[in-house]
C-alpha cells in the first residue's frame, strides 16, 4: 500500500493537532505514542513540543 504526499501531510496534521490540544489541556494523564519503527513518533512530539514551549 502506498500513500501519496497528500495523505501524509493530512495524517501528519491530525496527529499534530491532537497532540497540541492533549498538551494544552493540560491533562495529568500520560501520553503514550505507540507504533512501528522509524514513522516519526519522535518527531512530532518534538515538533509540537516545542510550539507549545
Amino acid at each position: 500500500m502506498t500513500f501519496s504526499l497528500e495523505q501524509c501531510i493530512m495524517f501528519s496534521s491530525k496527529v499534530g493537532d491532537y497532540i497540541e490540544k492533549y498538551l494544552q489541556a493540560g491533562a495529568n494523564k500520560v501520553l503514550i505514542v505507540d507504533g512501528t519503527r522509524q514513522i516519526g513518533k519522535s518527531y512530532m512530539l518534538d515538533k509540537n513540543c516545542s510550539r507549545i514551549t
